[in-house]
């Protein structure tokens, strides 16, 4: 349900605002759980870069390219483009840390290759608008998974996984706020029930709760098998976007977003557990 929360965020104020009121109360309710529990720990000067990437990729301007794509397609179809993205985790762990996918990987991404091609080709109303909206969940579904390689990176300084979260947050968060004060964007948001629900539900349940949940799912039944959330998520998010968002999709369409969520049954069933870095879930 995230992502249609995030169409129910579009049009009420500005893209950047936006992102940084759900990520601002997501830091403000992540950093009080670390303050009271006293875990929170100050990150070492050699990490600050890395997290400034890692808040780049995972906690600003790939959501920037998510929900503006949401303006051009339905919440459903985007959801299902970015199901790609544990696909292409996959493979840039094989391209930075030589952890070479198997064949069911390869053959996933071939498959989701197949699809993006169908839902490009299958469009009766392709036109310059599409384009662009399939163009940049592209972008932010490519950067996601490279900010997972740089979480990846940031073990290295035991700063520990809640802490590393908080502080690419506090970095995507300040990201957005510069943005917002150099494009001369007002941070006051909608007070309108519609905004603020969407808002609570994405910094409660899609940045905060959300992410716990997928931790506690990797720890109990390992990080091979949590990856089945990024198939069933789109399926869920199709069914509220035809319900809500009145989206239609022609067959050949219809078969792109059947390929792609093949492609990633295909790549992640039954796979042989694995140590895998956790990641954070968009959306």
């Amino acid at each position: 349900m995230t992502w249609f929360a995030i169409h129910l965020q579009i049009g009420g104020t500005t893209l950047d605002t936006a992102i940084f009121w759900r990520f601002a109360l997501a830091v403000l309710l992540l950093g009080a759980g670390l303050g009271v529990t006293g875990r929170l720990r100050r990150p070492p000067r050699a990490a600050l870069p890395w997290l400034a990437v890692m808040g780049v990729c995972l906690f600003s301007c790939n959501f920037l390219a998510i929900y503006s794509s949401e303006i051009f397609l339905p919440s459903g179809t985007v959801s299902v483009i970015f199901s790609m993205s544990a696909i292409l985790n996959a493979l840039n762990q094989w391209i930075f840390f030589r952890q070479r996918p198997d064949a069911r990987v390869l053959g996933g991404g071939v498959l989701g290759v197949c699809g993006v091609g169908l839902l490009l080709g299958g469009n009766a109303d392709l036109g310059k608008e599409t384009l662009i909206g399939m163009g940049l969940a592209l972008v932010g579904t490519t950067m996601f998974p490279l900010g997972n390689m740089v979480s990846k990176r940031l073990g290295r300084f035991d700063l520990g996984l809640l802490n590393t979260v908080f502080y690419g947050m506090v970095c995507g968060t300040l990201l957005m706020a510069g943005n917002t004060l150099i494009h001369g964007h007002d941070f006051m948001p909608p007070l309108t029930v519609r905004w603020l629900g969407g808002l609570i539900y994405l910094s409660v349940f899609g940045s905060v709760a959300g992410f716990l949940f997928y931790l506690a799912l990797v720890q109990r039944i390992g990080a091979d098998k949590a990856a089945y959330t990024t198939i069933l998520s789109p399926v869920i998010a199709l069914g509220a976007s035809a319900l809500w968002e009145g989206a239609h999709w022609s067959r050949p369409m219809l078969a792109g977003l059947l390929l792609i969520l093949m492609g990633n049954v295909l790549a992640f069933a039954r796979r042989r557990p694995a140590p895998q870095s956790v990641e954070v879930e968009q959306g």
